[in-house]
Formats: C-alpha cells, structure tokens, sequence
C-alpha cells in the first residue's frame, strides 16, 4: 500500500487501485510551464501484488525482492509485465500498448514453496523468443518461452538451477565463443533457527532483523554454456572465487577497459564492490579496490544495491551509479581516460540530494530527449520501524528524479518531477521502457508487499531514436555491445544489455535522445564480440533495426 508523504504542492497525485489523477475536471495534472521533466504516477496495474515475509519485517529474507521485468514476452510488440512474487506465484500480464495490461491466459509452470526475488528476461538460446531466468533462495528457475504465450522449466535439466539464495543475474558470452554464459550474484547463507538465536539488532533505538553483518555471504556463480545447451559451473575456472564471500545484490555487464571483452561490475551490500576484468582467456581478475570503485570516497564499504551504467558526460567513458543505505550517498563513480575510477558524487550534486534515502533500482535515462541523460532511482527503508522514529527516513519514500546536463552534474528538475515523485513507496525492483506507446519512456517500480506502479512520463519531449541492436546467429541479444552516436558534432556512448538496476529486466530497445536535431549523423557499434560497425544517419522519429554484419539499417514501423 502506497503511505503518500506530505503534500508539497496542491498536484499531489490521489493513488488507489484505479487510475485516480488530482488535476482538476478529472484528467491528468498537465506539466506546468517550465516544467522539462513531469511524472504521473498510476496505480492498479494489474490485480497481482508481490508478499515478501511478515509486515513487520522480522527476518532479512523479508527486506526485498519484487522485482520486475518489462519485455515483449508474447512477440505481438507491446511490452508485458512480468512480476516477481515473492512468497506467493509469480505473475505474467500481457500489455495492451496503451499502459494497461490484462492477465495472460497461460498459467506459468508451478514452482516449489522457496521465495522469489528478481528476473532476468533475455533471449539466452537465441531463438527469437525472451526468456526468464528468476532469482530465488534456492533453487533459481529458468523458463523457457515456447514462443506462444507459454514457458517450460528447464533450470534443472540445463544445469542452471543455482541452490543459493541468489537476488542479480546477467547474460554475458564471456569467452566469445558464441553463446550465452550465465553470471549469478548469491547473498547470504540464512539459517533462520540460527537467526533467532542471535536475537534482533537495533538501529536508531529500534529493534530490527539482525543482518546482514554476522551472517556468512554466499559466492557468486558462474555458469559456462556448453556446445550441448547445458551449464557448466566455471566460478573456480574463471577466478571468481574469493576467500570471503560477499553479500551480492546486483551485477552490470560492460566492457570497462575497452579491449573487447566482457567485464562484470558487482554492488555489494555492506562489503566492497567489485570490478571483474575480463583476461580474455576465459579467467577474470578483480580490480576495484585498485582502480578506485570499490568503496566511498572516505575509503569505506557502502551499502550497494542498484546499478545504472551511461555516459552522463559524454566523454566516451562509461559512469557507475550505485544506490546505498540510509544516512549515506548515493555513489556516482565516473571513469577517466587514464582508466581509474573516480568517486565524483559531489562534483555531480547527488551527495546531500541522496543521503535520507535508502535506494533499489535506479537508472540513466534520457527522459525528456534533450541528448542528455537523467537519473532516477527507487527507494524505500528496510525496517518499518523507521516510522516510528520522529525525524527518521520512514519506511515508505519517495523515488528520486534528477535532471542531467550533459557534463556529469545533474539537479532536481523544475516541479520536482511532477505528482509521481511526491509521493511514497516501500520501492525495490524497476526499469524504464515506453509502456503506453507515445514515444517517450516511462517508468515501473516493483514495490514489496504491493502491486506495481506506472509512473508515466508526461515530460515535453525533444526528437528520439529508438534502436534494436540484433546479435548474428544464434547468440540471442547483443548484451555488452556499445553504440557511439554523434549528434550536431558531439559524440556520446550508449551501453546495451547492461541489466543493472535491481533485480529486474527492461526492454532492448535502445532509446536516443537528440533534442533539437533532425537527426544523429553518424552511428557506430561495436559489437560484443569488439567487432565494429558502420550504421550511418539516423533520423529523429525513427525506428531502426541493426542486424550484426549487414550493413547500415533497417527502418521499421512500431516500437
């Protein structure tokens, strides 16, 4: 259930199950004059809500999860919701291209009593049809689309059936040898007899679940595809297994040095992140701590969680947003031409705007498509007893919306982002993708213990691009390719496939705002496999199709 926050101004949204808008006359609250970014948010989706443990929140295993994946699941081109349950079935809703979505009549294949968490939607074996691997506490599902609107389990039979209490999960060909490998991010080792034991802990005089500090963290997983379409365990192989496990949340995919092989940054709850590089002889190496994104710029673990990677300052370099705890920042790591990575939160402004809230998924988008790329992100406490605290963060928050410049700084947008980021959430899981099918994007956020949540995108808008980056053979999607676009002289890079965010899934469509421009000049992509491609001119409106190894681009109707 939605907790609203004070009023801030008098277009603060009415949020119930229907579509309830507080402008005058019954209709959405236009954007006021000025306004470059503006919100709306809508509840009752869909009928399905996500139960995570006891309202109280009694256990770690009950602080998060509801994740969600936006993605075209049934091929009629209109993105699908698929929600994360958590104790109770997930759930498959068909979109209608309007911003509503209806019940699939295809039951999903039943799962065993252990909760879910996230969901990775990805076209894994390359025959054309998006598939969804779920992270669970043991054992994780893979659900095969049989490209008619109904899925098979084969976790089990592939090999992929990781027994651990996992939350992120990327797609990545690791070894360049084709297809698909599977990295899976593990937590904690929950024992809950030994948990009771142990007793709460206690957090600005409240008594709370106790960990994740105390707890043993689980290794995280790598899974090599084989030529027969099984899995194989290659963690040990590949180098990444550490002497203390950590509690992992979520994990990216890029190619951080630029060498053409696929790299994986991991946020890490309470411990160090980490930045596996890639040796190219199927092993990686762990340089965070070296390079500089592993912790705060005091020199400290943080609290990591969700993951957004861009170019938010159009230098060709990739930027890291990592979302944290309460009572801390979230962190904007910007990487320089000399390839070390820099904590640059302050710099951007996001220091004191982040530090009361605690954030989940978050993203670079460029909302308005003026060329350059917002940021968001998703927030809600973990122990409901914050508002019990006078003065504290609460449990419900509001989500974060921060228009960018160009240059890496960002500020809160005129307005505040309209009616949707008033308002609060226990927010987890979320991704942005153009549900309603006007050419702009919008955004959904998971929410624990709730339904999902529209927040549509009302912004003026500049030109766009929309862009589907197809992988040659049977690779599936081109996940870790990046596209260099230059647009009236100025070049920037946009990341594809990354995943990110928080244990949820958007969709592969890449979005290119162009502002003023009639057209982006000059597109190139370097493939995942670091072969590069001429794509030419691209014109404002239009929706293109890259295919790997044929020249140039298709345009095609839709998004």
């Amino acid at each position: 259930m939605t907790r609203p926050l004070p009023a801030r101004a008098p277009w603060l949204v009415l949020l119930g199950t229907a579509p309830l808008w507080s402008a005058c006359g019954g209709g959405p609250a236009p954007a006021p004059e000025g306004a470059a970014l503006w919100f709306v948010a809508q509840e009752g989706l869909v009928a399905a809500r996500n139960r995570t443990g006891a309202p109280t929140k009694p256990f770690v295993t009950d602080s998060f999860g509801a994740g969600i994946a936006l993605r075209d699941l049934d091929g009629d081109g209109h993105l699908d919701l698929f929600v994360i349950g958590g104790e109770v079935p997930d759930s498959l809703h068909l979109g209608r291209g309007d911003g509503t979505f209806a019940p699939s009549p295809a039951a999903l294949p039943a799962a065993d009593g252990s909760w879910s968490y996230g969901v990775n939607a990805t076209d894994f074996d390359g025959d054309g049809d998006v598939d969804l691997y779920i992270t669970r506490r043991g054992p994780n599902r893979l659900l095969r689309n049989r490209g008619d609107g109904t899925f098979d389990e084969v976790a089990q039979e592939l090999g992929l059936a990781d027994p651990s209490w996992s939350t992120g999960a990327v797609w990545l060909d690791h070894d360049r040898d084709g297809d698909l490998d599977l990295f899976v991010v593990n937590h904690i080792a929950f024992d809950r007899a030994a948990v009771e034991v142990k007793g709460p802990s206690r957090f600005l005089e409240q008594e709370v679940y106790y960990g994740p500090t105390g707890l043993d963290g689980q290794q995280d997983r790598l899974y090599r595809a084989e030529a027969d379409g099984t899995f194989v365990d290659a963690t040990a192989a590949a180098g990444l297994v550490t002497a203390e496990p950590h509690y992992g949340f979520q994990a990216l995919v890029l190619d951080e040095d630029g060498d053409g092989w696929l790299d994986l940054y991991v946020a890490n709850d309470t411990t160090p992140n980490q930045l596996w590089r890639n040796r190219g002889d199927g092993s990686f190496e762990e340089v965070a701590g070296r390079l500089g994104c592993a912790l705060s710029m005091e020199g400290g673990p943080q609290a990591g969680m969700g993951l957004a990677l861009g170019d938010a300052q159009a230098d060709g370099q990739p930027d890291l947003f990592v979302t944290n705890f309460s009572s801390d920042y979230f962190t904007l790591y910007q990487r320089g031409s000399d390839g070390f990575w820099r904590d640059r939160t302050t710099r951007a402004r996001l220091h004191a705007p982040t530090w009361s809230s605690l954030g989940w998924a978050c993203g670079f988008d460029d909302l308005d498509a003026d060329g350059a790329l917002d940021l968001w992100a998703f927030n809600g406490h973990v122990y409901p007893q914050m508002d019990a605290v006078s003065g504290g963060p609460g449990y419900a928050q509001r989500p974060l919306l921060f228009r960018g410049d160009g240059t890496g700084r960002f500020a809160a947008p005129e307005g505040g982002g309209g009616p949707a980021f008033a308002a609060g959430w226990s927010a987890r899981g979320g991704c942005a993708g153009d549900v309603d099918e006007d050419g702009d994007l919008d955004l959904v956020m998971g929410v624990l213990d709730g339904s999902p949540v529209l927040l549509r995108n009302d912004s003026p808008q500049g030109g766009a691009v929309w862009l589907d980056l197809r992988a040659a053979g049977g690779l599936g999607e081109p996940l870790g390719a990046r596209l260099e676009v230059t647009v009236e002289g100025r070049t920037s890079v946009v990341f594809h496939g990354a995943q990110g965010g928080f244990l949820s899934s958007g969709p592969r469509l890449l979005h290119l705002g162009l502002g003023e421009a009639a057209r982006a000049e000059r597109a190139r992509v370097r493939w995942h496999d670091g072969s590069e491609q001429e794509l030419g001119p691209l014109e404002a409106g239009g929706h293109y199709r890259a295919e790997q190894g044929k020249p140039g681009v298709v345009r095609v109707e839709g998004t």
